[in-house]
């Protein structure tokens, strides 16, 4: 499993690599759960590969049409896997940057430092979010006007966790840093005054 979770996070620091600093890697890739996009693959496969292999049996000597048909069909359901895919919010040593990928050339991004999150919180409401672990999930910063939400994140709950530990770590760092910068900025005090 370890080895799935580094094959997963090199994918994701190619693919995502042009939204991250230097220096920063994604530590975790949020999603969306696949049942947003259950009903319009449903469609596709039926009209995009199920009505050509029909086709392609009922009128053989259509088979280039019916190639032709499954071929955009595929292209259809793979644009609907990277939209799927590139609408994340990646969890980085440094913050979380939220993705939205609108087509090829239509992508966005902002970017959440973890010094600026106020507060992380998540809601599952109804039947179908609870057996299927679906929810909302949420961050509010500091003297933002509004939270930044996620709906239909996969298991919330435990995602809400994952971005609360990174920042912890985060924060540590930060502190021994600024820590040892200060140490070292009275330790040349001191000395500059003996002097």
């Amino acid at each position: 499993m370890f080895e799935a979770y580094n094959e997963a996070m090199f994918f994701a620091n190619v693919f995502f690599n042009g939204l991250l600093e230097k220096g920063e890697k994604i530590q975790y890739v949020l999603h969306r759960h696949p049942i947003l996009i259950y009903k319009k693959m449903l469609k596709v496969m039926f009209a995009g590969l199920l009505l050509p292999a029909l086709l392609f049996l009922l009128f053989p000597f259509l088979k280039w049409v019916a190639f032709a048909w499954a071929f955009l069909g595929a292209l259809k359901i793979a644009y609907l896997c990277l939209d799927w895919y590139f609408d994340a919010w990646l969890v980085t040593n440094q913050g979380v940057i939220v993705s939205e990928w609108g087509g090829f050339f239509n992508r966005s991004s902002s970017r959440i430092e973890f010094h600026t999150i106020e507060e992380v919180s998540y809601a599952v409401q109804g039947f179908w979010a609870t057996v299927l672990r679906f929810g909302t999930l949420s961050i509010a910063s500091f003297g933002g006007s509004h939270a930044t939400t996620l709906k239909y994140a996969i298991r919330p709950k435990k995602m809400t966790r994952v971005i609360m530990e990174h920042q912890e770590k985060f924060m540590q760092k930060k502190t021994l840093k600024d820590h040892t910068a200060l140490k070292t900025m009275i330790s040349e005090m001191v000395q500059y005054t003996h002097k």
